[in-house]
C-alpha cells in the first residue's frame, strides 16, 4: 500500500496517476476533515471506468498508515508568488516533524518521500526524525527538476521531448545544477548540438520554471505527481532506475550532514546507490551553492 499524507493538489494528483496505472492501493490522509475522504470517493468511481480495483482510502486517521510499503509526504505549506522555497523553513517543520512521528509509531519499516518545501531541509527533518537509514526516507526534488529541464530544452532545441535524457542535481532550488554534460538528445551531448548561448538560457530558465509557473496560476502539482509517480514505480517495480533524489550525504560530493539532491539508483528497498560525478569547477561552485544554502537551514532546524 501507498500511502499519501496530505491531500491537498500534489497528494491528490499523485494518486490519481498512482490509481490511473493501477500500481497499488491508496490510503490519503488529511488533516482538514471530509477532505481526503472526498478525495478518496471520487477517485474510486473514477476507478470504476478504468476497472482499477485497488483498495482507495480517505481518511484523517494516521493509524491508517499501518501496512504502508511507501509514504508520500507532500504536507505543508505551499509557496506564494514572491517566496522562496526556503521562506517555507519555519511554516513546515513543525508540520514535518508531526507527521515523522506518526509515521515512527504506525508505519515504521515504510520508505518515505519527502515533497514538503524546502524539499531538502524537510527531508532532512524528516530524516532525523524517523532515526531510520537513508536509504528509506529521501526527497523527490531531481525527478522533478529534470521534467522542467527538458521541457525547456524541447522547446528552445525543436525536439521531441521524448528524443532528451537530462540530469538535474543540488539543491531544489535556485542552487539547483542542470549538468549539461550528462544531457544528450538522442545520446548526442548537449554542447555538440547546439551553442553554449542557447544552453546558458535553458539553464537559467530550468531554475526559473516553478516560480514562474507559481506567479501564473498560484502552484504547481502536474509535474511533482509524475516526478513522484516515477520514483514510485521505482520502488514498486524494483526497475533500478537512475534517477536523482534528495540524500542524506556521508562523505558523498566530499559533504556530509545535509540532505542534497545527487544522482541515486532507485529500486524496491529505496535507495540502492548513490552515484558520485565528477564535476568541474563551474557545476562545484554552483552545486556549493545549494550546499551553503543547505548548511545554514540545517543550522535553523537545530536538530
Amino acid at each position: 500500500m501507498i500511502s499519501i499524507i496530505g491531500a491537498g493538489n500534489v497528494g491528490s494528483t499523485a494518486a490519481l496517476q498512482i490509481i490511473s496505472n493501477d500500481l497499488d492501493d491508496v490510503t490519503l490522509i488529511d488533516v482538514i476533515e471530509g477532505k481526503a475522504e472526498g478525495e478518496a470517493m471520487d477517485f474510486s468511481q473514477m476507478a470504476c471506468e478504468m476497472d482499477v480495483d485497488r483498495e482507495i482510502i480517505g481518511t484523517n486517521d494516521f493509524t491508517k498508515l499501518k501496512g504502508s510499503d511507501i509514504i508520500v509526504v507532500p504536507a505543508g505549506m505551499g509557496r506564494k508568488p514572491g517566496e522562496t522555497r526556503m521562506d517555507l523553513l519555519h511554516k513546515n517543520m513543525g508540520i514535518v516533524q508531526s507527521v515523522g512521528e506518526n509515521i515512527k509509531k504506525y508505519a515504521p519499516d515504510a520508505i518515505v518521500i519527502m515533497v514538503t518545501n524546502p524539499l531538502d531541509a524537510m527531508t532532512y527533518v524528516m530524516y532525523k526524525t524517523l532515526g531510520i537509514n537513508r536509504e528509506r526516507v529521501f526527497g523527490m526534488s531531481g525527478a522533478l527538476d529534470n521534467l522542467r529541464f527538458k521541457n525547456v530544452l524541447a522547446n528552445k532545441l525543436g525536439v521531441s521531448r521524448r528524443s532528451l535524457t537530462t540530469l538535474v542535481i543540488g539543491e531544489h532550488g535556485e542552487g539547483m545544477l542542470p549538468l549539461i554534460k550528462y544531457s544528450t538528445v538522442n545520446g548526442i551531448p548537449l554542447n555538440e548540438f547546439t551553442t553554449k548561448e542557447i544552453l546558458e538560457e535553458c539553464y537559467k530558465e530550468t531554475i526559473g520554471a516553478a516560480a514562474k509557473i507559481i506567479g501564473l496560476k498560484g502552484a504547481t502539482f502536474y509535474a511533482p505527481s509524475m516526478a513522484i509517480y516515477r520514483m514510485l514505480e521505482a520502488i514498486k517495480l524494483d526497475k533500478n532506475i537512475i534517477m536523482p533524489a534528495s540524500a542524506f550525504l556521508q562523505g558523498e560530493y566530499n559533504q556530509e550532514g545535509l540532505c542534497i539532491g545527487v544522482p541515486t539508483i532507485l529500486g524496491k528497498n529505496g535507495i540502492k546507490k548513490i552515484l558520485e560525478l565528477k564535476l568541474n569547477e563551474n557545476e562545484l561552485k554552483q552545486f556549493n551553492v545549494g550546499v551553503q544554502n543547505l548548511k545554514n537551514a540545517v543550522k535553523e532546524t537545530k536538530l
